[in-house]
């Protein structure tokens, strides 16, 4: 046990065992195989260990983490944090700061992040509740993510992403990534993706969707702005706001368009194309636009809101 007066900074060099330490100014800690536990630092605190896990709380200034197989838990956070990790765990709960992640096959987990959020990862799921913007590049990585105040952008592949209550844009982009949204309002939503299954639920904002070899099911609240889906292989239902008139363009190659709404529809066929028309005189309001090819169209009155 080293006592040191209060606030002093701290420079700790340690092989093997434990490390603890708390209420200290600037600390830097490297502890090559063994936990490190900090909390209530003044200052700036950089870390460095590997397979013992970390455990930081109360840090008023930045904060730089580097580990390998090991669960690493920070709390209360008031700057900046980086975190470089790998094979194990990371969770974040209140930090304040920006926040850079590189952490290949490490599951992430975080609530009350105020952002800017960067993650890099692969291979273990990523949970995040109540964060700001978000950017996320990763690879064969399920999503869950729930309440962002911010823009939200994800590269991913090869899971399932799942998103509840966005304000903000949403982009997404992926092979083999099926997405299932609710509660998004933005001004923009791109979707890109393969193979698997794309639906959103109450939204509103611009919104395209490009997809292939899936399934697409939409349903938006009242419609501010166009929408615009193009397809290969792939079925589209829609469930049109109750009541609502919007133009609609919906068209299909050797697939079938089917309407269950009130209101008259125009439906041409030719050289095995099917392209149906509705609502075509009223320009003031955003355009709906569905294109798939080899599936059907579904156009179904919704529930009202």
């Amino acid at each position: 046990l080293i006592t040191v007066p209060l606030n002093m900074d701290i420079d700790i060099r340690n092989s093997y065992g434990l490390v603890k330490a708390n209420g200290v100014g600037k600390a830097t800690i490297y502890n090559r195989h063994g936990k490190v536990a900090v909390t209530n630092v003044v200052g700036e605190l950089k870390l460095e260990n590997s397979y013992e896990d970390v455990d930081v709380e109360a840090i008023q200034s930045n904060c730089w983490i580097t580990s390998k197989h090991s669960t690493i838990l920070a709390r209360n956070v008031k700057g900046e944090m980086i975190i470089d990790h790998a094979y194990g765990r990371i969770r974040l709960l209140d930090v304040s700061g920006k926040i850079a992640i590189n952490a290949p096959h490490t599951e992430i987990s975080a609530e009350d992040l105020a952002g800017p959020l960067d993650i890099q990862n692969s291979y273990e799921k990523i949970s995040l509740s109540r964060v700001g913007p978000t950017t996320i590049d990763s690879r064969h990585a399920g999503l869950d993510i729930d309440d962002v105040s911010g823009n939200l952008e994800i590269r991913d592949n090869y899971e399932r992403l799942k998103l509840n209550s966005l304000s903000g844009n949403l982009w997404v982009s992926g092979k083999n990534l099926a997405v299932f949204g609710r509660e998004i309002r933005a001004e923009q939503i791109y979707i890109s993706s393969s193979y698997e299954d794309v639906e959103l639920v109450d939204f509103s904002g611009k919104t395209t969707v490009l997809l292939s070899h899936g399934n697409v099911s939409l349903t938006p609240l009242p419609v501010t702005a166009a929408i615009e889906i193009r397809c290969d292989y792939s079925p589209i239902t829609l469930y049109w706001p109750a009541g609502e008139k919007y133009p609609l363009e919906a068209q299909t190659k050797n697939g079938d368009v089917f309407w269950r709404l009130p209101g008259d529809i125009l439906i041409e066929e030719k050289n095995n194309l099917t392209r149906a028309r509705a609502f075509a005189d009223l320009v003031d309001k955003p355009r709906l636009f569905l294109s798939t090819t080899y599936s059907d169209i579904r156009i179904e009155e919704g529930f009202p809101k």
